[in-house]
């Protein structure tokens, strides 16, 4: 089975072609704002480099959120244009979960990405011999998440870019208390990982970004 990975939850994007369990082709790259103007550029190297075509895609695994309100919608824009005419199935990811399994380390791994507002997006899970959630994906306060977080967690974490993210004190907050990391590379390859596992699969029309809060032009709007 081919799957296509697709995590643009974040500035750091991650992509991969898989094929029952090998990798075919990746990217790994921070775009950020470029992302738009680069993304079908990326497809065709990464196409080229597995020798497969779009029709060839089985599944999609596209990482919905939350994350980045930009980088979400041009990840998923872009794969219903890919898969438009194609009856490829697809897995809704969570941006939390992929970059839990994508971590290295074993245990209880609490996942923290700037919501703004001083509110983050939140989630703990344990990667032992069996994947559990331990605390479900929410948005809530940067204390609350703090409080969430026990001394044997590996904290990962990700401040979107934001220069004022409160995310930024966390290496000092936890320092001798916690282990911590920034968010891996491989998402995309996790996410294949997941689709392959996943029952509950989706059309391509069906997919919509999770963003779990509104975008700053609604806050204004109200």
């Amino acid at each position: 089975m081919i799957i296509l990975g697709i995590d643009t939850s974040i500035d750091s994007v991650s992509f991969a072609i898989v094929e029952n369990s090998s990798v075919l082709a990746k990217f790994e790259g921070g775009l950020g704002r470029n992302l738009v103007d680069n993304i079908s550029g990326i497809f065709v190297s990464l196409f080229e480099k597995a020798k497969v075509k779009a029709n060839d895609i089985q599944r999609c695994a596209i990482v919905a959120g939350p994350g980045s309100f930009t980088g979400l919608r041009v990840g998923i824009a872009f794969a219903k244009g890919l898969f438009a005419f194609s009856n490829v199935k697809v897995a809704s990811v969570s941006s939390l979960e992929c970059i839990a399994r994508s971590s290295k380390k074993t245990g209880n791994i609490s996942v923290i990405l700037d919501a703004r507002q001083n509110e983050v997006f939140f989630a703990k899970f344990n990667t032992g011999n069996e994947f559990l959630r331990i605390f479900n994906e929410e948005k809530i306060s940067f204390e609350s998440a703090l409080e969430r977080c026990e001394k044997t967690d590996v904290v990962i974490y990700s401040f979107l870019g934001f220069s004022d993210s409160p995310l930024k004190k966390i290496p000092q907050f936890f320092e001798n208390s916690f282990e911590v990391e920034e968010v891996a590379k491989n998402r995309g390859e996790v996410a294949a990982q997941i689709a392959a596992e996943c029952e509950n699969l989706m059309t391509i029309d069906d997919i919509f970004p999770n963003y779990m809060q509104v975008s700053y032009a609604e806050r204004q709007k109200k």
